[in-house]
């Protein structure tokens, strides 16, 4: 659409037409922006149900199937017949894996270290990895450790305080906390090949042409 210099388009997204239902609906959705905008919008349709589509094709719209431009003449090419079936992945050598660049952050307040105005520094913890995990599996990303000391006093009144005799009467606790930080992802590949986007010169553009 960039093309066409001088005109604006509004982009709608009408995602996961997968039913009968929803196909009706997405005419619905398209022939009421054609009568309030009395302009036909442009559909951009990649919808691989036969059946699907020719609902959507009945809208009060300019209908371009990205489907069939492409898989109609590569079905005459090879001589066979596509699955027309949904949830295909575009890739031809695992189309159940999907690789995942992650960054894990754990970042927390840090009392000990303070601002000029009294507010805690924060102390940051990254860890950068890619995996490639397939479809319904689970990954665990680690790395990011936290350690966390303390000391506590206690001790009994006043004989606490007696020279020699009071280290009897109290008692120091020192604490060392290290934790590690362990991320659980399960990726799951969803299927969003089917859709149909309908865009529309605005009502300006019109009285340009």
């Amino acid at each position: 659409m960039t093309q066409f210099e001088g005109l604006e388009f509004r982009p709608v997204t009408l995602p996961f037409v997968s039913s009968v239902d929803k196909a009706h609906e997405a005419v619905r959705r398209i022939n009421r922006a054609a009568e309030e905008e009395s302009i036909r919008p442009i559909i951009f349709s990649t919808l691989v149900q036969d059946d699907l589509r020719d609902i959507v094709m009945t809208a009060n719209g300019l209908f371009l199937d990205f489907f069939a431009a492409f898989v109609g003449p590569l079905e005459r090419e090879l001589n066979t017949r596509s699955t027309h079936r949904a949830g295909r992945a575009h890739g031809i050598a695992d189309l159940a894996a999907y690789t995942m660049r992650i960054n894990a952050t754990n970042n927390q307040p840090n009392p000990q270290l303070t601002g000029s105005n009294g507010q805690p520094s924060i102390s940051r913890r990254e860890a950068r990895t890619e995996v490639l995990v397939r479809d319904g599996e689970t990954t665990v990303i680690g790395g990011i450790y936290t350690r966390r000391n303390s000391e506590a006093w206690n001790e009994v009144p006043v004989l606490s305080k007696i020279p020699v005799l009071g280290w009897l009467f109290k008692k120091k606790a020192v604490t060392d906390d290290r934790t590690e930080l362990l991320i659980f992802i399960t990726p799951r590949i969803v299927n969003r090949s089917q859709s149909v986007v309908a865009a529309a010169p605005s009502a300006a553009d019109e009285g340009k042409q």
